[in-house]
């Protein structure tokens, strides 16, 4: 409807309306329910669960002398279930004894079940005819989480899926956790201090097969642990064994040595520092992939040489498919590799330049550097297939005809 600017002159419009309703489709909006928890009652029942049995634990009722009936739900994998429910306290089912009722003076009951199951306790007081209340609580086992093949981009690790399951009537507490390439597995103490992601709830049973995790650091192992709670208990956390392993980062560009072009030993050295780095491996068997490139180049201290000058070695050099015509890669088996104090030492032989009057070609050496996850992988896709990126090093220059 339209509005008067002037309300004392002009009065609004009536309302005008569609013709038709547009029904929207697709995702519900609905709000899911809060997390079920069962009813305290006057025993105010709480519990916990391992990764193989949930254990209730409840108060002594005011008379201390009485026992306690139990009566335990089936297994509900899809989580709470609201069409389950505790017998009312005068119910036959108690009496009857039939399913899981338990009657005995304990103030606490262990299930044994596997992971992925809920159930429901049901619980009431009794001396002699006399039955108290019923009190109650769902409680739960959360699956285990697997992880999924790595997402590496240019050497580097930018993600990783893990896969977790949500059933209704629990709220999930999500955590990252980490730790150094060396320690193989994690614990609980591990995603008791992990990184805080978020919590999940859902109105329907659901697995998050891509539940992913970002903003990660090179040569570190990573792994999610997630636990279900309500407002009577927590499970145990559920978590990755091992984790998956980010690929290690660039070690420190390589510098070249000088004392080692000379005609008694004709060989080009580089040195790279590993040591103190925990981006990269220590120097070891299968640990780094290492590549000396050369290319022939105009004698810069000839002014009579009009030449047309080859651009210089770059880092996508490394990768033997992308050399230009003029270039010439040297494997790793070529190269000589040996530990030094703080990293490793790499040596080639050197092809000498021609001397000629017409070419007046010098020769541009470098080394290019990979580090790579050696041994067995953790996670997804074989281990000599996950290369961190190529650091190029510094030139050695051989004149032509020396």
């Amino acid at each position: 409807r339209a509005l008067p600017e002037d309300e004392d002159e002009n009065t609004a419009s009536d309302w005008t309306v569609t013709t038709s309703a547009i029904s929207t489709t697709g995702t519900s909006t609905t709000t899911p329910p809060p997390p079920t928890s069962g009813e305290a009652g006057p025993l105010n029942i709480s519990w916990d669960s391992d990764g193989t049995t949930i254990t209730w634990y409840w108060d002594q009722a005011e008379d201390r002398t009485s026992e306690y009936e139990r009566w335990v739900s089936a297994v509900t994998p899809s989580g709470v279930d609201s069409a389950i429910e505790c017998p009312d306290a005068k119910d036959p089912t108690w009496v009857a004894g039939t399913g899981t009722v338990q009657t005995d003076g304990a103030t606490r009951h262990v299930e044994d079940v596997t992971a992925g199951q809920s159930r429901l306790l049901c619980v009431r007081s009794s001396k002699g005819t006399s039955r108290g209340a019923v009190s109650s609580a769902w409680a739960t086992v959360p699956d285990p989480v697997t992880a999924g093949a790595p997402d590496d981009n240019k050497g580097v690790t930018r993600k990783i899926p893990f896969s977790i399951r949500l059933v209704p009537g629990f709220t999930y507490e999500i955590r990252r956790v980490s730790t150094s390439v060396s320690d193989s597995a994690f614990g609980d103490k591990d995603c008791d201090s992990g990184s805080a992601l978020g919590d999940e709830v859902t109105d329907v049973a659901i697995t998050l097969g891509s539940y992913e995790i970002t903003g990660l650091s090179p040569y570190t192992r990573y792994g999610l642990c997630y636990r279900a709670a309500n407002e009577r208990g927590a499970a145990a956390w559920a978590f990755t064994g091992t984790g998956v392993l980010t690929l290690p980062g660039a070690p420190r560009a390589p510098t070249a040595e000088d004392s080692h072009l000379d005609p008694t030993e004709p060989t080009a050295a580089w040195r790279i520092a590993t040591r103190g780095d925990g981006r990269v491996p220590r120097v070891g068997a299968g640990n780094y992939d290492v590549r000396v490139l050369w290319m022939n180049t105009v004698n810069p201290e000839d002014p009579e040489d009009n030449t047309k000058k080859l651009p210089d070695l770059r880092l996508a050099d490394c990768d033997e498919e992308t050399l230009p015509t003029g270039k010439t890669p040297v494997e790793k088996g070529d190269a000589d590799m040996s530990t030094t104090q703080d990293g490793f030492r790499v040596s080639h032989t050197v092809e000498r330049g021609a001397s000629s009057d017409t070419e007046n070609l010098d020769r541009d050496f470098r080394v290019c550097v990979r580090a790579h996850l050696g041994g067995a992988p953790a996670g997804a896709g074989a281990a000599e297939t996950r290369k961190g990126p190529w650091v190029i090093g510094s030139q050695i220059l051989v004149k032509e005809g020396s």
